[in-house]
């Protein structure tokens, strides 16, 4: 009964995903932009920023491998730039 049930489900997300075509439903890039204010112990940092630059998915039959090029940056208080 499992193989079944298995297999009726990954038809439902296979078709759900196949309506999409070659869109990534998840927007990563969104999801891993982040700006984080650094504490005012950690003189001169303001902020520490991430991006995504880029990123590939791949489907397995068992594993979603997720590769994601990144940015990462900090600021200086304004009143500490050099």
């Amino acid at each position: 009964m499992p193989g079944i049930l298995d297999s009726g489900v990954l038809s439902i997300v296979n078709g759900r995903l196949a309506s999409q075509g070659d869109e990534l439903a998840w927007r990563f890039g969104k999801t891993l932009a982040i700006e984080i204010p650094m504490p005012a112990t950690l003189v001169p940092l303001d902020k520490f920023r991430l991006g995504a630059r880029s990123g590939t998915v791949e489907v397995l039959d068992d594993a979603l491998v997720l590769a994601v090029s990144v940015d990462l940056s900090f600021t200086r208080r304004p009143d500490q730039s050099p």
